[in-house]
């Protein structure tokens, strides 16, 4: 590699979901010189239709919502009440979940595994990012971090890991 050259590679694999019981995704391997390089991972939790309602009517439950819709009613912006105006606004505006991923081919494509190994219908439109990083810890590795692994990725990862990581 000639210097200051970046060398970058994706992967977007799934690892393992954890024992808190999200799902972490090695995104990509990055290297720009020996002394700066690293991989990139994110954790992902997914959810049902019947979990997407419960959580969309929590925002609806939650203080900040109401104090939007009080401003939309003193600015002649709505005549909805409060249930219907936060539905749309839900619906329209905001989620409950991060889902910058949903739209990726490969959430869809470890869903079905995911939703198969664990008798699961998670939705790539209820995907929720709930961490992006770019330094793993070596406690990841150990057998008591994780819930079960995909045995062929995490075999990438560990040596991907200790080309990167250590």
């Amino acid at each position: 590699m000639k210097p200051n050259e970046e060398n970058r590679r994706d992967y977007n694999i799934l690892i393992w979901k954890d024992k808190y019981g999200d799902y972490i995704f090695l995104d990509e391997a990055f290297k720009h010189s020996d002394d700066f390089k690293w991989l990139c991972w994110t954790r992902m939790q997914f959810h049902t239709e019947d979990e997407r309602e419960r959580d969309k009517q929590r925002m609806i439950d939650d203080w900040w919502l109401k104090e939007l819709w009080v401003e939309a009613v003193k600015a002649d912006r709505t005549e909805l009440w409060l249930e219907e105006w936060s539905q749309d606004v839900i619906d329209e505006w905001y989620s409950p979940y991060d889902d910058s991923y949903r739209w990726k081919r490969w959430i869809e494509e470890w869903l079905e595994i995911i939703n198969k190994r664990e008798w699961t219908e998670y939705e790539p439109d209820y995907s929720d990012c709930t961490w992006w990083g770019r330094i793993f810890e070596k406690e990841m590795l150990k057998r008591s971090y994780w819930e079960w692994v995909e045995p062929i990725n995490f075999r990438i990862f560990k040596r991907l890991f200790n080309t990167y990581e250590k």
